[in-house]
């Protein structure tokens, strides 16, 4: 007994669009993460040989020289 294939109906079915309002306010989410990641990226990077970093490093008294200058407290 063979079974005839199941045809789609005679009349038209309108093309759902129901999630593209959330594609959308993906998009613009990750876009102003991006953006918000750049601006921080941008305000806050200094190239390793930046002069104003060698300078702060290098100052007297700064923590890593106050860190290496400090003996190691003895453990009894």
């Amino acid at each position: 007994m063979a079974h005839s294939p199941i045809l789609p109906p005679n009349r038209h079915i309108p093309y759902k669009k129901g999630g593209w309002g959330a594609a959308l306010l993906t998009l613009a989410g990750v876009a102003a993460l991006f953006l918000t990641a750049f601006y921080i990226h941008t305000r806050t990077y200094r190239h390793p040989r930046d002069l104003m970093m060698r300078e702060v490093y290098e100052q007297p008294g700064n923590a890593h020289e106050a860190a290496q200058s400090t003996p190691a407290p003895e453990h009894r």
